[in-house]
């Protein structure tokens, strides 16, 4: 599986959500719930949408496969 669109990753910080969801760098973010993204703009868009939510499922790109992770944003 080829990527034509989505958003690379190009780093993870360290203990954040996305390192504890196994998100990666060199990972490919191509989903956000049940939105398509092809920017980082596209990734806030989704997420501002989405106001309120702690959990979102991303669907990333990884060794040409493509794997659904759960992300859940720890409460501040």
């Amino acid at each position: 599986m080829g990527v034509k669109d989505g958003v690379l990753v190009k780093s993870v910080n360290h203990n954040s959500a996305a390192e504890r969801a196994g998100i990666k760098a060199g990972d490919v973010i191509v989903k956000i719930d049940e939105t398509h993204v092809s920017t980082s703009g596209d990734i806030t868009s989704a997420l501002r949408a989405s106001r309120g939510k702690r959990s979102f499922a991303v669907t990333l790109v990884r060794s040409r496969k493509e794997m659904p992770v759960t992300v859940t944003i720890d409460e501040r």
